[in-house]
């Protein structure tokens, strides 16, 4: 029996939040989808890990646990992977009351029932990458207003403090 030598790693991820869903990246460059698991415990913890072989009978793995949000939707949860990172998307119960102007994807209907699941997960991946494209940019919104607001705050600090200095 060939034993298995381990090397723990801690792949680097993100957490990110919109509107309708909450997404957890988990960049694992050098695994494929079959060497990766996403588990929901019963304690209200998402489980990822992975296992690979490195060379032999070296090979390196790893755990990461998340909270899961009290108002995700449990039973929505999906898993993609695309060139090297994990998405976990965790789908939010939204209050009607907080639904403004959303559209919703009618499916069209196939025309060919051995449709490949291989162009049906490009097409969910698609999906995830215009959704993260469009976090992207809210994201610089935020950090560039944060950056102004740093900056005048600076700038009344250093005002004041002229103004109270002797002449």
């Amino acid at each position: 029996m060939v034993s298995r030598y381990y090397s723990e790693i801690d792949p680097r991820s993100e957490w990110v939040t919109t509107e309708e869903s909450d997404i957890i990246l988990v960049y694992v460059p050098g695994f494929t989808k079959e060497q990766l698991k996403v588990q929901l415990d019963t304690s209200g913890k998402i489980l990822v890990s992975g296992e690979c072989v490195v060379d032999g009978d070296q090979w390196c793995r790893f755990l990461k646990e998340f909270k899961l949000p009290m108002k995700s939707k449990v039973k929505s949860i999906e898993a993609k992977f695309d060139e090297g990172t994990l998405y976990v998307i965790l789908p939010k119960h939204l209050p009607t009351s907080t639904i403004t102007n959303t559209s919703v994807h009618i499916p069209q209907q196939k025309q060919q029932h051995n449709q490949s699941a291989i162009g049906e997960q490009s097409n969910n991946i698609i999906s995830v990458k215009s959704c993260l494209k469009e976090l992207w940019k809210h994201k610089f919104m935020a950090l560039s207003g944060i950056v102004v607001i740093m900056l005048f705050a600076g700038l009344g600090i250093y005002l004041k403090n002229r103004s109270t200095l002797p002449n």
